[in-house]
């Protein structure tokens, strides 16, 4: 869980940026939410916001389906959540180290 929230923080660093508001589709949190939902059966998987923009990032996904869209809030307006990408093939990382301290 730690490993997909650090790849979300590094990727939204990387990608944040380059965009543009103008060039995202934004719409109202009101219909964005339940839209996800109807139509990809997505649920609110995380959420966290940027320490210098103070912008909020979220990411909702259908692990079924692997269906998933990643959003953000301007800090300008938090009635606003903004499409920054939705895509397929979401899953969680295969844990293939041991971790941990063998006592």
């Amino acid at each position: 869980m730690k490993f997909i929230s650090l790849l979300f923080i590094l990727g939204a660093i990387l990608v944040y940026p380059t965009l543009s508001y103008s060039q995202t589709a934004c719409y109202s949190k009101q219909k964005i939410v339940p839209y996800l939902k109807k139509e990809f059966n997505e649920f609110h998987f995380w959420t966290g916001v940027d320490a210098i923009s103070k912008t909020e990032l979220n990411m909702y996904v259908n692990p079924k389906t692997g269906t998933f869209t990643i959003t953000l809030t301007p800090p300008q307006d938090l009635t606003v959540e903004c499409v920054l990408v939705g895509g397929k093939d979401f899953s969680f990382p295969k844990q293939t180290e041991k971790r941990g301290v063998e006592s």
